[in-house]
């Protein structure tokens, strides 16, 4: 059984990845890694769903990143962003392929 997603269903496919071994491949495309940096680099107006900007709430934007339990990561994960995306941008691809 596999997972993929694209953008919201990147993220999702990024919290199988660090949550649980039930797949045998995931395929993650414009998906969070880190909702710090995210905000650091795109000023994403996440404010509402996290609760304030990192600076108020940097616990929960850390709480919030799949990159927080990447040690949990057992799948084989298939990684695709576009070139250009300015809203979801491939430096949290290579975020999570770094890690």
């Amino acid at each position: 059984m596999g997972i993929m997603g694209w953008s919201a269903g990147g993220v999702f496919a990024n919290w199988a990845l660090v949550s649980t071994d039930r797949f045998r491949a995931i395929s993650t495309g414009a998906g969070v890694a880190n909702w710090v940096s995210l905000y650091a680099e795109t000023q994403f107006s996440c404010e509402y769903y996290l609760g304030g900007t990192p600076y108020d709430s940097r616990e929960r934007y850390i709480d919030l990143s799949p990159l927080k339990y990447i040690g949990n990561a057992v799948t084989p994960t298939l990684i695709h962003f576009g070139e250009n995306d300015r809203i979801i941008p491939k430096s949290q691809g290579e975020e999570l392929y770094t890690a």
